[in-house]
């Protein structure tokens, strides 16, 4: 077999390996516990929101505990924009809320991003994916359909384990040494 034959086979079995992965269903790779996901209401006060934000990265915040519908996200980000200090601008018209400063705002609903991009349980990695690159996010709410109630959440870090996972066998069929040396480092 040439070099340029046996590349081509190699290629052709990393192909279907991402496929494979691509192809998955966000129920295959979605967070199972959902007492671990991230959760504040709309009405919490913002003292309760820097609370949670001590042990999380992010906030899922719904409507209320009984429907969990999912309405917005607090990230670390949005507390930057509101932990800087004021600045003093000239400028006509009312200004954003986001740049007075975090006395302004007094719940969560105030704070977050409004309309998250969700996603449903029988969604496919691959076209999550596209979501999160095009809308430059790290993290999608998985969301019971009609209801839009959040049930767990899929980041990206949890899609590159899969990936990991997914194309480690075929980095080991072929003999690539990269892809052991990685697995060493994963946590």
């Amino acid at each position: 077999m040439s070099r340029d034959e046996e590349f081509e086979n190699k290629a052709k079995k990393y192909l279907h390996h991402t496929n494979e992965f691509f192809d998955l269903k966000i129920k295959d790779v979605m967070k199972k516990r959902s007492w671990d996901i991230p959760i504040i209401i709309k009405d919490a006060e913002i003292l309760d929101v820097l609370a949670m934000l001590c042990t999380n990265d992010h906030l899922w915040v719904v409507d209320n505990l009984d429907n969990n519908e999912v309405i917005g996200l607090i990230t670390e980000h949005d507390i930057l924009h509101a932990l800087r200090p004021i600045k003093k601008h000239r400028f006509f018209g009312v200004p954003s809320r986001r740049g007075l400063g975090l006395a302004l705002f007094e719940v969560a609903e105030h704070i977050m991003s409004h309309d998250p991009i969700t996603c449903t349980p029988n969604d496919k990695v691959g076209e999550i994916l596209q979501e999160m690159e095009a809308h430059g996010i790290r993290r999608i709410p998985v969301v019971k359909s009609a209801e839009n109630e959040i049930i767990s959440e899929v980041t990206i870090h949890q899609l590159i384990k899969e990936f990991y996972s997914a194309v480690k066998p075929f980095c080991e069929i072929c003999g690539t040494e990269k892809c052991e040396a990685a697995g060493s480092e994963k946590s």
